[in-house]
């Protein structure tokens, strides 16, 4: 979808070869790039189950979000880097939705910079999402 990225969850780095599912990653670079780090779920379905009836994307939406938190969290009981909260879908590494700062706290995503493959996120602290389209 957006290319090569990484998602570092404290000192764990998942690579592209770590999503079970593909789609799971494509939430996860969505709601990165988006604004304050959220979606209404509807959206959500529309840019990734655009063929799907309603019902259809919806079930879809929810085994990826469920498959998204197993590959960010897969031992927490307590899931609190995706969150669907009244009908938006929230990216918020702090178990809190993300402020209006655009920063990703304790999450950090890479991606392609100039076409030359991942670029490191910073070890800690704050990140931005380092996507470029291709």
């Amino acid at each position: 979808m957006l290319g090569r990225f990484e998602v570092a969850v404290g000192p764990r780095v998942v690579g592209e070869e770590g999503w079970r599912l593909r789609k799971a990653a494509s939430l996860v670079k969505l709601l990165g790039l988006a604004p304050y780090h959220r979606l209404h779920r509807e959206q959500v379905m529309e840019l990734l189950w655009p063929d799907l009836s309603p019902s259809s994307a919806a079930n879809n939406l929810h085994q990826t979000l469920h498959a998204a938190r197993r590959t960010l969290q897969p031992s927490a009981a307590d899931f609190r880097y995706l969150i669907l909260r009244d009908e938006l879908l929230f990216l918020c590494p702090d178990g809190a939705p993300a402020g209006g700062h655009g920063r990703l706290r304790g999450l950090a995503l890479t991606g392609p910079q100039d076409g030359g493959g991942a670029r490191p996120g910073p070890a800690s602290g704050d990140a931005h999402p380092s996507e470029s389209a291709p």
